[in-house]
């Protein structure tokens, strides 16, 4: 199969897992096609003229590799004008697409190609960086159900920004789970919440590249941090 749908949440992890596979395949930069886009869409006429370049031999390899990294910009008549060269490319060609998530693209595109999830979307950060989050967590288990709510408005706004905030307090709440030795662990009244909130955010990226409602699922993260709730994890 030589038709790939790589989905991830973070732009850059999609573009990092494209570029691996260019470079493993060794497809030169020459060699790599990708469509004009316009402001908010790729429409059929870009994807018509993408098509007729792919068809083109290569300058400076064996391959060529056709790459739409944002194919959520793909209108539907674009995603209908593509399913011939998904389902059968170019014997010279492999072609790349990268979205947020799988709902959008058709399922038809789907079907045809080979779907690539990479092994962690997580936004590399600092030392310094994690204290924050962590310091954040903190803040967040110690308030009050209503402020929790509150708190999520300061995650982000979009599906990509509190994907990445998932990331970036597991990243922190697992170095916070190896620094700790038994005995700070008996004084530590945060740790049962920080347990529940660790499994609850490994829960929610089991569904990324899905088509859940991620802050619909952080609030029901929130609302497991309960006390009642705590208790299933003891």
């Amino acid at each position: 199969m030589h038709s790939y749908v790589i989905i991830a949440a973070d732009e850059a992890a999609r573009m990092r897992e494209i570029q691996t596979r260019t470079r493993s395949l060794g497809v030169s930069p020459f060699d790599v096609v990708v469509p004009e886009e316009n402001a908010s869409s790729i429409g059929i006429a870009e994807i018509r003229a993408f098509i007729q370049k792919l068809s083109l031999l290569p300058q400076h390899g064996m391959l060529s590799a056709g790459v739409i990294a944002r194919a959520q910009l793909l209108t539907l008549q674009a995603q209908q004008a593509l399913l011939k060269t998904l389902e059968e490319p170019p014997g010279h060609t492999i072609l790349l697409l990268g979205v947020q998530n799988s709902a959008q693209l058709l399922p038809t595109v789907l079907s045809r190609c080979q779907i690539i999830m990479p092994a962690t979307n997580a936004v590399p950060i600092d030392k310094k960086g994690l204290s924050r989050v962590s310091e954040h967590i903190n803040v967040l288990i110690s308030s009050s159900l209503g402020k929790r709510l509150s708190l999520i408005d300061t995650f982000g706004k979009t599906r990509e920004e509190y994907e990445t905030w998932i990331n970036r307090a597991l990243a922190a709440l697992r170095q916070d789970m190896l620094q700790k030795t038994p005995s700070s662990s008996q004084h530590d009244t945060l740790l049962q919440p920080k347990i529940v909130l660790l499994h609850e955010l490994l829960r929610a990226k089991r569904y990324e590249g899905n088509n859940v409602n991620t802050l619909l699922f952080l609030e029901h993260v929130l609302l497991r941090l309960g006390k009642h709730n705590m208790r299933s994890y003891g």
